[in-house]
Formats: structure tokens, C-alpha cells, sequence
């Protein structure tokens, strides 16, 4: 079954120390092959209680360092490499989660420890542009801006199914262009209005529902699909958030909820002659 799974729809500070909202980041299965993005505090622990197979991942994805995002990736890695027992799986990530780097005099440390990173098969340091086979999916870095430098996004393809993946970003020009032809997009939507935008702050570099917005209405995916909330999109009601960009941009789009699976079929075929349980499925999405 090919699917994607929410293992936490909060980000930010507040939300991730309150867990308001959980903050486990996001599994998929797809086309047989088992990806895990962004696992941020507590992945490991709703994974295990979700009953995700994650000795059978095949890849785990980072998109920058920041804690909401990559808190649980050393464990992660222990969890699918059978508590490093057996050397296997890949990691995907930026050059912030893998490496570190200098920025402005000074050192921004990895997250992955060589302990970690030795379990694995593979391991891949990824810009924007840079593409990763992983079994049966094709996986591209996609250009973020955000207040890690290196951040990126990522683009998920199959035989059958596009999946866009924003990471932390604002909108900027060209954006929409990486993410056309998905057939789900997922975004991080901090906030409902970004009372930062365009101040020197770190808060500034965060989405709002008007970069969603505009990013949705340029790439037009079958799905969009908001996510990664803060304390000010909570307040604002995401579903109602959503609700504005459906009907301003005519494309579907959801405030997602924590352990909410959204299956790529259903997202494709669309409800039309479908049977009760499928028109089900697609209504939860609302």
C-alpha cells in the first residue's frame, strides 16, 4: 500500500515543548519502498506505538538541522539498521545533519554522530538539484531558503506517484516550478501571518499561508497538504486556513492532523465511482 503518514504535524519551538502538537516528522511507503523524513522529538516513540516497520526502512531523510527535525535521527538509524546489528539502510540529508559547516565564523555541528553514521550502508550529503536513488524511488533536494543556509526540500518520485516535500522555506521566485506535477504536496506552514516576515529575525525565514499560498497555486499538485504547525497557525484554525487557499487557488488543500494517513491512490483516482470506504478516506482529509 503506498501512503503517507503523519507522525506529528507541530513545529517551532512552543509547539514542539508543549507537543501541543506531536513532532515526529512524516513516513511514507511507496512503490516498496520505505521513507522516513524529518524525525523530530519523539518519532521513534509514536513510530513504535504506530507499529511503523522501521527495521525495514530504506532510507531516512533530513532536511536541515534544526531540533524539530532531526532531535530522533540517531535513533532512527538504530532502529533500521536492528540496533546496529546489521549494516543497511541510507540517510539522506544536508550538509548541516551530515557534516556541519562554518557560517560566519562560526561552526554549526552535525547531528549524526560517526557511530551512527558507519551503521549505515549509504549516506548521501545533498544540495538543492542533487538526486538519490533509493529501491524503487527517485529522491531530489530541492532549493529552501531558511535560516539554516543548507536547508533543503525534497522531491519523492515513482513509476507512479510525485510526492513534494517544502522542509522550512519561504516562498521565493521559481519555487512552484521544483514541486509541478505532484500529486501531493506537503508544506511547512508555521504560521497562519508571519509577524517576522521581512525582518532580520530568525522567524522571519519561516512560511506563512500566504507563501503557501502562492507556492500552491504555481505547482498546482493534485493535493496540497499543510503541516508543521506554530502556535499562531494553531490559534488561527489551520483547517479554516486551508479551507481559504482551496477555494482561492482551486486546488484541494488540508490542514493535516497527528497519525492522519493519506493514501496516494485515493489522491489520484479521486472519489468518482469509488465505494463507501474510499469516499470515507477522501472526506477525512478535511
Amino acid at each position: 500500500m503506498d501512503f503517507i503518514k503523519f507522525m506529528g504535524t507541530g513545529g517551532g519551538r512552543f509547539v514542539l515543548i508543549t507537543q501541543l502538537r506531536a513532532t515526529g516528522g512524516i513516513y511514507i511507503e511507496m512503490d516498496d519502498t520505505r521513507l522516513y523524513i524529518d524525525p523530530g522529538p519523539g518519532a521513534l516513540v509514536h513510530a513504535t506505538r504506530h507499529n511503523l516497520p522501521l527495521r525495514k526502512l530504506n532510507a531516512l531523510l533530513v532536511s536541515h538541522a534544526h531540533i524539530d527535525h532531526c532531535n530522533d535521527a540517531n535513533v532512527m538509524i538504530e532502529a533500521m539498521t536492528n540496533g546496529i546489528t546489521k549494516k543497511r539502510g541510507v540517510l539522506i540529508g544536508n550538509v548541516s545533519a551530515i557534516e556541519g559547516y562554518e557560517n560566519n565564523g562560526k561552526r554549526v555541528e552535525r547531528i549524526t554522530t560517526d557511530y551512527h553514521l558507519n551503521a549505515l550502508e549509504k549516506y548521501f550529503v545533498v544540495n538543492a538539484g542533487d538526486e538519490v536513488e533509493v529501491g524503487n524511488v527517485k529522491i531530489a533536494a530541492t532549493k529552501a531558503l531558511h535560516t539554516d543556509p543548507k536547508a533543503v526540500g525534497f522531491r519523492i518520485e515513482s513509476d507512479k506517484y510525485v510526492i513534494g516535500y517544502t522542509g522550512d522555506t519561504i516562498y521565493f521566485d521559481n519555487i512552484g516550478s521544483q514541486f509541478k506535477g505532484c500529486d501531493v504536496l506537503i508544506l511547512n506552514c508555521l504560521f497562519n501571518q508571519n509577524p517576522y516576515k521581512g525582518q532580520d529575525v530568525e522567524f522571519s525565514k519561516h512560511m506563512d499561508s500566504e507563501d503557501a499560498l502562492e507556492i500552491i497555486r504555481h505547482a498546482k499538485p493534485k493535493l496540497a497538504v499543510l503541516q508543521h504547525f506554530g502556535m499562531e497557525m494553531l490559534r488561527s484554525m489551520p483547517w479554516e486556513v486551508a479551507k481559504r487557499i482551496t477555494e482561492e487557488t482551486g486546488v484541494k488543500t488540508i490542514a493535516a492532523r497527528d497519525f492522519q494517513e493519506i493514501k496516494l491512490k485515493d489522491v489520484v483516482e479521486g472519489s468518482e465511482g469509488k465505494d463507501e470506504q474510499h469516499r470515507k478516506s477522501l472526506a477525512d482529509w478535511s
